[in-house]
This record gives C-alpha cells, sequence and structure tokens, in this order.
C-alpha cells in the first residue's frame, strides 16, 4: 500500500511487528510525519522492495534502525529526504542491498555518521545520494 501513514504531522511513535510474509512496501510510508522521534521495525524477514519517500519529511527523527530488513534488495528514491535531525545512518544487516533510489538521505544536515556495510552488493546508486 502506499502512502501508508502519509503526513500525520502530529504522529511521534510508531512500532511495527508481524510482517513476516511482507514481500514488497509501496511508497510513501510515513512521510511527511515532522514530529516523527522514534520508529521500531520488528522482523521483515521477505521483504524485498520498498518503494520511495520512506521517511521523508521526518524532521524530528534522531535515529532509524534497518536491521531487520535482511532480505531488501531495492530502495525507491528519496529516502530520509530531509531527515533534517538524523545523526547517523548504517547498511548494517541490508547484506542484500542492491538498488538505491536518487536523494537517499538528501538534506539530511545533521548526518554525521554514514557506515556503508560490507557485505552490501549495491549496483545501481541514483544521483544526490546525501
Amino acid at each position: 500500500a502506499d502512502a501508508w501513514l502519509a503526513n500525520c504531522p502530529a504522529i511521534e511513535r510508531v512500532h511495527f511487528s508481524g510482517f513476516d510474509n511482507l514481500r514488497r512496501v509501496g511508497a510513501s510510508w510515513l512521510d511527511g510525519c515532522r514530529a516523527l522521534i522514534d520508529v521500531r521495525f520488528g522482523e521483515f524477514p521477505k521483504l524485498t522492495t520498498v518503494g520511495a519517500s520512506w521517511l521523508s519529511g521526518a524532521h524530528a527523527l534522531p535515529e532509524v534502525n534497518f536491521e531487520t530488513f535482511g532480505a531488501l534488495e531495492h530502495v525507491g528514491f528519496d529516502w530520509l529526504y530531509s531527515a533534517r535531525a538524523l545523526k547517523t545512518f548504517s547498511t548494517r544487516g541490508l547484506a542484500q542491498l542492491r538498488t538505491i533510489g536518487f536523494g537517499w538521505l538528501a538534506d539530511a544536515r545533521s548526518l554525521v555518521e554514514f557506515e556503508l556495510c560490507a557485505p552490501c552488493e549495491i549496483v545501481s546508486v541514483g544521483p544526490n545520494l546525501l
């Protein structure tokens, strides 16, 4: 589904669990949730593809962890775009990641640490990464 919890400017916390069989996710999940300060993902063992604009506009989000996305291969554009409070980002746990769309982490003004962990198999990165 697209636009899940999108444009909920007052939402502060979101915790996901029980998505064991989810394989693909549409665009704009949590897009425009400016007050979001805590997002937690349970296990997503079969998730391979995620659409664009995940967590874009999450201005207050200080950290996010994708370590439970072990099967993730393809990510759309503008992930964490304008996540202005984000301090660190790591691809740890994303061993299958192959494609990253454009605009990932663009305008992440507070980002002080970016970690690209092996054995990532990234073969395609769009423009404006960081």
